[in-house]
């Protein structure tokens, strides 16, 4: 077991909000309906992940492509469905916890000023590697991998400003509201990677994040969080 687990776990159920969402289920039916997307667009499919995609006619295709990748991750209630928190998220909310009495209050999670539900994968990313899937490719396995959510601290609002959150890290400081890095992280560049395609999707979410200087600052809330930071601990570094 990796050690910053059995740290950084030591109380995280009272962040499980929405414990009755099922996102295998949630998963299974945006997959397929981006499956009936594919089929229906045929050899347009690609294009999805072109720029002039609407001189292609294909601007209303793409937007629902990228809504069923958001919603892929998501509960209706999106500002409680979190794979991941980071320390310093859960700091503050456990401060905002405390203020109000020791109660975990889900209205906390709305405070747009202090947290960020994010994609742990940009959506443009997501549409990017479906659109590169083969033809005889299901989308599920790939859409699963690349649809994990976070808490993060600070906003991404256009007048947020430029300050040192988790928030600012991720869409600022490393160009990254709709792309990956444009350099994979130190450590796995040294294993001899240097393409995102050469890092499987399952790792990609991490990727990020270490590129960013959070890989150690992120807390695992469910069970396919630990099981995804473990293997990504374990197998990028064997």
């Amino acid at each position: 077991m990796n050690d910053r687990l059995d740290v950084r776990y030591r109380d995280v159920q009272w962040l499980a909000w929405n414990r009755g969402f099922e996102p295998a289920q949630q998963l299974a039916l945006c997959a397929s309906q981006l499956e009936m997307l594919r089929s229906s667009l045929g050899a347009k499919w690609p294009l999805l992940d072109k720029p002039r995609v609407r001189h292609a006619g294909l601007a209303e295709a793409k937007f629902l492509a990228k809504h069923l990748i958001r919603v892929a991750s998501e509960s209706v209630d999106f500002y409680a469905t979190v794979d991941f928190i980071t320390n310093d998220a859960y700091d503050r909310l456990d401060d905002m916890r405390r203020a109000s009495g020791d109660r975990s209050l889900i209205g906390h999670l709305k405070n747009w000023d202090k947290l960020t539900h994010e994609h742990m994968v940009p959506g443009t990313a997501v549409l990017h590697a479906l659109c590169g899937l083969k033809p005889d490719e299901p989308v599920l396995p790939a859409l699963d991998a690349l649809s994990f959510r976070a808490l993060v601290s600070g906003s991404k609002r256009k007048n947020a400003g430029r300050s040192a959150t988790d928030a600012y890290l991720l869409d600022v400081e490393y160009g990254l509201k709709s792309k990956l890095p444009s350099a994979l992280p130190a450590r796995l560049r040294e294993q001899g990677l240097h393409e995102w395609s050469q890092v499987p999707y399952r790792y990609w979410p991490l990727a990020r994040y270490e590129a960013a200087g959070l890989l150690a600052a992120l807390i695992p809330v469910t069970e396919r969080a630990r099981t995804l930071l473990d293997g990504y601990d374990r197998v990028l570094l064997d």
